[in-house]
This record gives structure tokens, C-alpha cells and sequence, in this order.
């Protein structure tokens, strides 16, 4: 097995059909396991990047074992598949982006059959880390400790989206230049960064001090809003959930995220608007609706407050 080898070992598990694509390779699923593909392009040594739409007939295990440590960014459109490591419980990734760190060790990758996976995923090594760093790429070293101090809210945010949506459909097309995708990854870990340092510079001024005990009940009205994005709780619902009075939740949540809970609603609706407007079924004013809004003109406004496109914009640049 090679030291870093991207998908070839879990299109040999799965018995998938491996074509030559563009600048990289298609992984398509044969009948008896179901129904989908595999993009994946491979920029430079140490990085790979895919895009996996896929629903299978029947539950599958993956086991990944790379000599070199990495790491996972893992994009959700639906679906969800389930992490398992060192004999450790399941750990589900789903409908989010993640970040998963592997320090060269076995991990079970569990696929449930029936259920439609859709998905971008960078797997990056730790010497692609260093080796942006001495070619010049960045003026900081960046190591895997550092990105494991990375928040959910630091890399769950629109930026960080829009631009896994936009290597999504280029390796989908897999026709562009190579070093675009080396570039792209450095646009994510600049903005993250800077997601970093932006809820840095919120904590040290907040006013008021969010105890553990609140903080779990914050997160609990965040999972709320995840489930229900497209019809979203109204405040008082959250005040039930959480057990706090609505002007408490208010002053912690923003406190935590740096956004009112209206405010975060309305980025995290977006971020789902993005992911429908891949749906070639849905037109704009459908996908208003779905989101909320009373005219497609409203929708377009709030959607380029947030992208600094328009939907039609946005289609339009990828071919959508």
C-alpha cells in the first residue's frame, strides 16, 4: 500500500470500477453494491481531493491505513457515515463540515446501505503541511496539533463552505489546472485561521462568562437549529430547550459565536441555500420558499449579503 495513496484502497475494497478522468480518476460502484461514483484529482504530493455521490445496497466497512498522518476535511451535503478508531464508539459525521485527524493509525469508515451520501473530502498529509510552509507558501509553519485546536464554529461558517462547494464542482469537471486546488486548500486555512482569530478577539472581550454547564445547553440549541434549518425554532422555542430565559440565551450565544442567534440562523440558512442550489430540480423561487422567504427577490438579497453573488450568479459560475 502506498505511504499516502488517497482513495485506490477503498476503490479495492469495494470492488469499483477505476477510470482514467480529466486530471484525475472516476471510482464507480457496481451494481450488487449499489449505485454512484468517486471523483478524485491528486494536486501534488500529500493532497487529495474528492467528491463522492453514492446510495448503497447494503452496509459497507472501509478501512483506511496510511502510514503518514493527516488529516480528513469532510463536506456534507446529506447523508452521513459513521468513524470508528482504536475500538472507540462510532463517531457520526453528517449534514457539516469536519475536520478528522489521523495520527497513521486504522480507521473504520462505516457506510449504511440505503442512505444517499454526498460529500466533498480533502485528505491531506502532514508533509504537505510542512512543505507549504518551506516552498514559501505561508509565513507560519502549520502543524496537525494546531488544526486540532480548530473549533467546529471556526470551519462552519459560509466562507469555508463556499469554497468546498467550489472544489466540489471543479473536481467533479476535473479540467482544471492543478495548482488551483493547491491554492484553494491555502484559502481554507487562511480563512480558518482568521475564524480563529476573529472568536479570539470575541472571547477576550466578552462581557459575560459562559460557564460549561450553559455552554452545553448553547450547543444543544445549536443542534436544534441544524435539525430544523430550513424552519428553524423561534427563540422562545430554544429558551424551553436550553432552560434559560430568552435574554440569557441571547447574551451567551452571542458571547460563544460572536453572531446573534438570529444572525447565526440566518448565515447557517444561507450555507443550506448554497447546497440546494445543486439541485438542478429546485428554481430559485422554489428554493426561496424552502428557505423561508416570501419572494425570490428577498432570498436574492439575503444570499448575496452573505456570498457577494447572486443565486443566478452562482449557478451561472458552475455551470449549475
Amino acid at each position: 500500500m502506498n505511504k499516502f495513496a488517497g482513495l485506490e484502497n477503498l476503490a479495492e475494497q469495494f470492488g469499483l470500477e477505476v477510470k482514467e478522468y480529466g486530471n484525475g480518476r472516476a471510482y464507480y460502484f457496481p451494481i450488487v453494491k449499489g449505485n454512484g461514483w468517486i471523483y478524485e484529482t491528486h494536486p501534488v504530493q500529500g493532497l487529495f481531493v474528492s467528491s463522492w455521490w453514492f446510495t448503497l445496497s447494503s452496509s459497507l466497512t472501509y478501512v483506511m491505513d496510511y502510514k503518514e498522518p493527516g488529516m480528513l476535511f469532510l463536506s456534507f451535503d446529506c447523508g452521513s457515515i459513521k468513524i470508528v478508531q482504536n475500538g472507540t464508539k462510532a463517531k457520526v459525521l453528517s449534514s457539516r463540515n469536519h475536520i478528522y485527524i489521523n495520527p497513521a493509525m486504522p480507521v473504520k469508515f462505516l457506510f449504511d446501505k440505503t442512505e444517499h451520501i454526498c460529500c466533498t473530502c480533502l485528505l491531506i498529509s502532514e508533509s504537505f503541511l510542512k512543505d507549504i510552509y518551506n516552498r514559501g507558501f505561508r509565513s507560519s509553519p502549520l502543524s496537525l496539533e494546531i488544526i486540532r485546536k480548530w473549533e467546529d464554529k471556526d470551519y462552519n461558517t459560509p466562507d469555508i463552505t463556499l469554497v468546498l462547494e467550489q472544489l466540489k464542482w471543479e473536481v467533479r469537471y476535473s479540467d482544471i489546472e492543478l495548482t488551483y486546488y493547491v491554492y484553494k486548500v491555502l484559502e481554507l486555512f487562511s480563512l480558518i485561521e482568521h475564524n480563529v482569530s476573529q472568536h479570539s478577539r470575541s472571547t477576550q472581550k466578552r462581557a459575560y462568562h459562559v460557564s460549561w454547564d450553559v455552554k452545553k445547553k448553547i450547543l444543544a440549541a445549536v443542534e436544534l437549529i441544524h435539525d430544523n434549518i430550513l424552519s428553524p425554532p423561534g427563540i422562545d422555542d430554544l429558551a424551553k430547550v436550553t432552560a434559560l430565559s430568552e435574554s440569557k440565551l441571547h447574551r451567551c450565544f452571542k458571547s460563544e459565536f460572536g453572531l446573534s442567534v438570529k444572525e447565526y440562523i440566518h448565515t447557517e440558512k444561507m450555507k443550506k441555500a448554497l447546497l440546494l442550489l445543486a439541485d438542478d430540480e429546485l428554481d430559485i423561487s422554489s428554493i426561496a420558499l424552502k428557505c423561508g422567504y416570501k419572494s425570490p427577490g428577498m432570498f436574492t438579497k439575503a444570499f448575496k449579503e452573505i456570498y457577494h453573488v447572486t443565486p443566478s450568479q452562482y449557478r451561472k459560475g458552475y455551470y449549475l
